[in-house]
């Protein structure tokens, strides 16, 4: 019987978790595999805030007369006038109330407009600004263009244009 010679070159052992080194350039907010989860679109946080079921209604049923109605609703916290234009359109509206075609708009706003919270404290140009806001983020969210958006219209008579987009971009979750 034969003894096996040795090899003279034997095979070397390669760790399998090899040590990590810093030869990577990470930024120091990042670890390393770790992505930031992107910020929630608008339509996620508008069901968040509205909850599931009024904003599948608004999603589906929401128009610019509805945002009309929830403009009234602001205008009836903080007294700020309608515009011209909306006045035209919300005296035709008060017609069709009237005629109690107009009921179920008026209810959906309504609706949207206590699903709003508000901070504690609040004054009422503050409430009245923050339904508006929410009023032209709707708008937005379902493409209704802004310039038919009679929430975006009375904001913008109220704060500046550089005001309303970030809003909209805060409550869109762009501005960190």
């Amino acid at each position: 019987m034969s003894v096996p010679v040795p090899d003279p070159d034997p095979p070397t052992l390669i760790d399998p978790h090899p040590p990590i080194t810093d030869d990577i350039a990470v930024p120091a907010f990042v670890a390393p595999g770790f992505v930031p989860a992107p910020k929630p679109p608008l339509r996620t946080v508008l069901s968040t805030v509205l909850g599931p079921e009024l904003w599948q209604r608004c999603y589906t049923e929401w128009g610019p007369a509805h945002c009309t109605a929830l403009a009234r609703i602001a205008r009836a916290v903080d007294g700020l006038a309608p515009s011209a234009g909306t006045a035209v359109r919300s005296t035709a509206g008060a017609g069709m109330r009237w005629l109690g075609v107009a009921r179920e708009r008026e209810i959906l706003a309504d609706q949207v407009a206590d699903a709003i919270s508000h901070p504690a404290g609040a004054t009422s140009p503050n409430q009245a600004r923050t339904v508006r806001l929410y009023g032209a983020a709707i708008c937005m969210a379902l493409n209704v263009p802004l310039r038919r958006c009679a929430c975006h219209r009375d904001l913008e008579r109220d704060v500046s244009g550089e005001l309303i987009r970030l809003g909209l971009e805060e409550l869109a979750g762009e501005v960190p």
